[in-house]
């Protein structure tokens, strides 16, 4: 279940909500001091299917893979 990670904009308060879906405005509300519109905060985390970028080799030619491949790096 998606969580998402909310800022309201009056108090600084910084809350949690599960949804199955989408944010609905009623979700936006600060369970500290009532107020609407919370803001959603972006962190980084962990993103499904994205391989790392690829690192040169120590001392190695640079390119995608150092050179080693015979890539022409």
């Amino acid at each position: 279940m998606p969580s998402y990670d909310l800022a309201c904009e009056g108090c600084g308060t910084e809350f949690e909500v599960f949804r199955t879906r989408f944010l609905r405005d009623e979700d936006r509300e600060c369970p500290d001091c009532g107020a609407m519109g919370a803001r959603q905060l972006m962190r980084a985390g962990f993103v499904s299917g994205v391989a790392p970028a690829p690192q040169a080799a120590a001392g190695g030619a640079g390119g995608c893979c150092g050179g080693s491949c015979g890539c022409g790096g």
